[in-house]
């Protein structure tokens, strides 16, 4: 059951679940706002507590709306996409010769056929990361593979909507987002070690944090950084 609340000049979505607890989210990209709540709750309640969480839903909408966009969607003329944490400007080249993309100084070139449709051009921009980061991220895992002393036996490069990466410790298999080709090499790095350390402890207690406090002290730091980034549309 959904009903949408007001809070001062914001809405507010409520969702009534079998839950016991009442939660609050700030949603990516616009900074919509979410509360779940147990199904009896009243409104009065939920506003109450909507209320008291007012100066930290205005924190937290700020920051989204400071983050940095990394997808684009119109892929247009002198539209900005980025690559290992740098801007380029995007210029698309129209011919019958073969499609490819090239990065030439500050731009990325697409070359593309005559009348070409944006899902056309974002389908050989998305192939194009997934290459890049596929060769960036093979060195790292076979660096990192004798640092930790892990062994993985399969990595993916793929789209993901809310994570940077997985690690499947039993089948030791990792998925990277075809993402984090836009970050920065300290960001994709620590992404890398991130999902190997996963092999070693799979939740994110005290000793996962010990190791990578040991093996990439500046773990911190990139996780801040990353988590400025929006993911997804």
């Amino acid at each position: 059951m959904t009903t949408t609340i007001k809070l001062n000049d914001l809405e507010v979505e409520v969702i009534r679940k079998r839950i016991k607890n009442i939660y609050l989210k700030v949603c990516l990209p616009k900074g919509n706002i979410k509360i779940s709540a147990p199904i009896q709750t009243s409104l009065w309640k939920i506003k109450k507590f909507a209320k008291s969480k007012l100066n930290w839903i205005k924190n937290k909408q700020k920051t989204i709306n400071k983050n940095v966009k990394l997808i684009s969607d119109k892929y247009i003329n002198n539209e900005r996409h980025y690559f290992l944490g740098d801007s380029y400007t995007l210029k698309i080249f129209e011919n019958n010769k073969s499609s490819f993309v090239e990065l030439c100084d500050k731009e990325i070139l697409l070359n593309m056929p005559i009348e070409s449709k944006v899902v056309e051009r974002q389908s050989l921009m998305d192939k194009w990361y997934q290459e890049q980061l596929t060769s960036l991220i093979a060195p790292l895992i076979q660096k990192w593979e004798r640092s930790l002393k892990v062994s993985v036996k399969k990595f993916y490069v793929r789209k993901m909507k809310t994570r940077w990466g997985s690690c499947t410790p039993r089948t030791r298999c990792i998925r990277f987002n075809q993402e984090l080709a836009k970050t920065s090499p300290e960001c994709l790095e620590y992404v890398v070690v991130h999902e190997l350390v996963h092999l070693l402890e799979p939740s994110h207690n005290s000793r996962f944090k010990g190791i990578m406090d040991q093996f990439y002290p500046n773990w911190k730091l990139c996780r801040k950084e990353l988590n400025k980034l929006q993911i997804r549309e």
